[in-house]
């Protein structure tokens, strides 16, 4: 008796077709969920990214309210915010208490460990009143610190806005010492202090200008603070 023939589909399959099945196979891109997004009741859901949160010193930190009082405090004659800023806050602290939240009209940043300033206008320093701190913290004068500002026998005090105001004021004028492409300017502080050099380009958001110092044995390119240069006339 003839043995019958098997019939193609009894053929076993052999690794390298299968293979080549699975790496010609098209793949549905919908089946593919990105790890980085969750679906929740058919609605995509995205996971919000996480921002800096502000201290109440910087610029952008605004205050709420309007039932919020700051106390106007006077600060020495001979007492200049660039130079005694350190000294002035922890005075503040000394007469306050360390949780004492307060605003200088300044702005200030730090190149290479050293601070710079823009200083707003000089003489005051805002103490935000609490039931805590108040004009009873002044009684008594410090190297720095006269008191509160008194006008008719009263004490003077500023509102939420009034500070949130200097701090607009405040980018204002960090906005406009950005300096120009082709303008000599001169940092105030670091490694390249005193020294003149060309604007090559200003990056507005990043508030950094790329200068181009020519010294005695190299030309150099440097990323540098706008706030750190001074422009030159």
């Amino acid at each position: 008796m003839k043995e019958r023939s098997k019939g193609p589909s009894a053929k076993k399959p052999t690794k390298k077709s299968v293979t080549s099945k699975v790496n010609n196979k098209k793949v549905n891109p919908k089946s593919t969920v990105d790890k980085t997004v969750k679906k929740t009741s058919g609605k995509v859901k995205r996971t919000p990214l996480k921002r800096k949160k502000l201290d109440p010193q910087d610029l952008d930190f605004k205050y709420k309210g309007k039932e919020e009082k700051w106390l106007i405090v006077e600060l020495n004659e001979d007492c200049e915010l660039k130079e005694s800023a350190e000294v002035v806050v922890q005075q503040i602290k000394d007469l306050c208490g360390s949780g004492v939240e307060y605003f200088l009209p300044m702005y200030t940043e730090y190149v290479k460990d050293s601070p710079v300033f823009l200083v707003l206008f000089e003489g005051y320093i805002f103490i935000r009143v609490t039931d805590k701190v108040h004009e009873g913290c002044f009684k008594d004068r410090t190297e720095h610190i006269s008191g509160p500002l008194i006008c008719g026998g009263q004490n003077k005090y500023l509102k939420n806005k009034d500070i949130n105001g200097f701090k607009t004021e405040l980018k204002k004028r960090l906005r406009a010492k950005v300096p120009k492409k082709g303008q000599i300017v001169i940092p105030k502080v670091g490694d390249y202090k005193n020294l003149e050099g060309l604007v090559l380009s200003v990056d507005r958001k990043n508030m950094t200008a790329k200068i181009e110092f020519a010294l005695s044995s190299r030309v150099v390119e440097v990323n540098i603070r706008i706030i750190n240069l001074e422009v030159m006339e």
